[in-house]
């Protein structure tokens, strides 16, 4: 029973831990330029950035990544 409750309050601990890793998401996203294309900066997580943006990147794990060129 006491190994119990430990891991229930590790679980609450860890859950209290997601909403502020994912607010620090937004601060990786890049600044679109004058003439960049639209698909930079977008949130790509598992899908590729369309045409012609060409990577996801992402500094967090816990994030999803952002199209660069």
């Amino acid at each position: 029973m006491q190994y119990l409750s430990c891991i229930v309050i590790i679980l609450l601990c860890a859950c209290d831990l997601f909403p502020s890793a994912q607010a620090s998401c937004s601060s990786n996203k890049p600044e679109r330029r004058g003439k960049d294309p639209t698909c930079v900066g977008e949130d790509c997580g598992l899908a590729k950035c369309p045409s012609p943006c060409k990577t996801c990147k992402s500094n967090n794990p816990w994030c999803n990544g952002y199209c660069y060129l």
